[in-house]
């Protein structure tokens, strides 16, 4: 037989899903790819976050130290590789246990649109707290000595912020009611600004 033949009686063989051993088969081809294309694009954001905040590793540091900032972008990208994961199983219980995607077709567009939403809100406090950290490296020597700490204290404050008003946008998408989570925040930087 020719290659040609061989490979259109694979592709009859592998397309007809009435059989176990090919719905198992694309399930795991669906978990992999899932499982694949989630680690990219989670080491993507963590790579684009990571530069957009000015907290990408220095030439000669060998261990990077974790801060805060470190952990909340780990966290979106574990949410976003979790996203993927959580697809390829639906399209796996889809071909092997005959799960309806109508059902998690709507959950998943409003998720889509959550992290989406997430993600972009971190990126942009992520790049807005960059911006502030290098403005005040930049007038740091021309300034009163503390006010180093005070621009790294306002970088960090744009940053979780952002990722403040992304959450609660994401829950929004997810159908939580807000209004309850709002009136806590307000009371909470209420209580803040008068301590300050």
């Amino acid at each position: 037989m020719n290659l040609p033949q061989l490979l259109v009686d694979f592709e009859n063989w592998a397309f007809h899903l009435e059989y176990p051993a090919q719905r198992w088969m694309w399930s795991a081809i669906y978990l992999v790819l899932g499982n694949v294309l989630g680690l990219i694009v989670a080491r993507i954001l963590r790579f684009s976050a990571r530069r957009l905040a000015g907290l990408a590793k220095t030439g000669g540091q060998s261990e990077e130290v974790k801060t805060a900032d470190h952990v909340m972008i780990d966290i979106l990208a574990a949410l976003v590789q979790a996203a993927f994961l959580l697809v390829s199983l639906a399209l796996a219980a889809n071909l092997l246990a005959g799960y309806k995607l109508d059902e998690a077709r709507a959950l998943a567009i409003s998720a889509a649109k959550g992290l989406l939403i997430l993600v972009a809100v971190w990126l942009l406090g992520s790049w807005l707290g960059g911006r502030v950290r290098k403005f005040g490296d930049r007038i740091a020597g021309r300034a009163a000595k503390g006010s180093e700490t005070l621009f790294h204290f306002l970088s960090a404050l744009v940053r979780f912020g952002a990722f403040a008003i992304g959450l609660i946008a994401a829950l929004q998408q997810f159908g939580f009611p807000i209004a309850s989570l709002v009136a806590v925040i307000g009371a909470m930087g209420l209580a803040i600004a008068l301590a300050l």
